[in-house]
């Protein structure tokens, strides 16, 4: 019969366990270890096969899915069963799981910064062309300075809040004129004369406007500035906490792209006519917004896209 030994493997640059063969087939690997006249030195590795295999140990030779290959004082390999090594070894065998895992993944973790290391020149030459692209990050800061100048701080300061709140509705108070204000108190005669001097008219909705808060450019710095910072890193000094953050970042770095792509996607459909005219009605105060206005009737030089 051929065991189903295949694994999810959890591998050292050593030592790799794919089926149980590659057990047996180490040259300091025996069937039968007698627990009470060795000693548990290391975990070498850790396997989950898919059929059950003997315990190496002879007070056991029980069958397991989990176990561990591991050394013994003797200079010889055998493989134990999660439970039955636990019985044998007590807290000597937690203790050196827990070693073998920090070790493994400190491994994965070179690994992962090794393969970032080599990733450097594509990373650096994508936060490149980011900013250079027609329409990029370089342009949205002009773009960007360029809004506030044409529109005034009123309207971004307006405009940002907005963002903030997913307040997209533009609506514009205007005084009524004596008649419709006369037909209403007529055709509703408990309403006082100022209930009804001003109505609300709508002019339409804002889109894509949570560019104004989003600094896609500080994205690509601090991209950048990692990248340079993590070619010097020796994993191995940080500490555990450290270490994962520092994974959480690489793990990370094609998110933040997706981010920033997105931002400038939003920034060039927010370069909309139909955006422009609304900003006017922005402010708050009447003086302000008579001012917004009258900025864009002179044709205000608002941001246009790279062509």
């Amino acid at each position: 019969m051929t065991l189903d030994t295949r694994v999810n493997l959890i591998s050292t640059d050593a030592i790799e366990i794919r089926a149980y063969e590659d057990l047996i087939a180490r040259p300091n690997f025996v069937c039968d270890v007698n627990p009470t006249k060795v000693a548990l030195v290391r975990v070498l590795n850790e396997y989950h096969f898919g059929d059950s295999v003997r315990c190496g140990l002879t007070s056991c030779h029980q069958p397991h899915h989990h176990g561990y290959l591991i050394e013994t004082d003797d200079g010889h390999e055998t493989n134990i069963g999660n439970d039955c090594g636990r019985t044998h070894f007590g807290e000597n065998l937690v203790t050196q799981v827990r070693l073998h895992r920090g070790r493994e993944e400190l491994r994965q973790q070179q690994a992962l910064l090794a393969t970032t290391i080599a990733r450097k020149p594509e990373i650096l030459a994508r936060i490149r062309e980011l900013r250079e692209r027609r329409n990029g990050a370089d342009w949205l800061v002009r773009a960007r300075r360029q809004l506030k100048d044409a529109v005034g701080t009123a309207v971004i300061v307006e405009l940002q809040n907005r963002a903030k709140r997913g307040d997209l509705a533009v609506v514009e108070e205007r005084q009524r004129s004596s008649q419709q204000i006369a037909d209403i108190l007529a055709a509703n005669p408990s309403l006082r004369r100022q209930e009804v001097e001003f109505e609300q008219v709508t002019q339409g909705y804002l889109h894509d406007v949570g560019f104004i808060n989003s600094y896609p450019e500080l994205q690509l710095n601090d991209l950048q500035n990692k990248m340079h910072e993590l070619t010097s890193l020796d994993f191995s000094r940080l500490s555990v906490p450290k270490r994962l953050e520092w994974v959480k970042w690489i793990n990370g770095i094609d998110r933040e792209f997706e981010e920033v792509e997105d931002k400038l996607a939003e920034a060039i459909r927010f370069i909309d006519p139909s955006n422009f005219n609304l900003l006017a009605y922005l402010p708050k105060r009447d003086a302000e917004r008579r001012k917004a206005i009258a900025r864009r009737d002179r044709r205000w030089r608002v941001p246009k896209l790279e062509t």
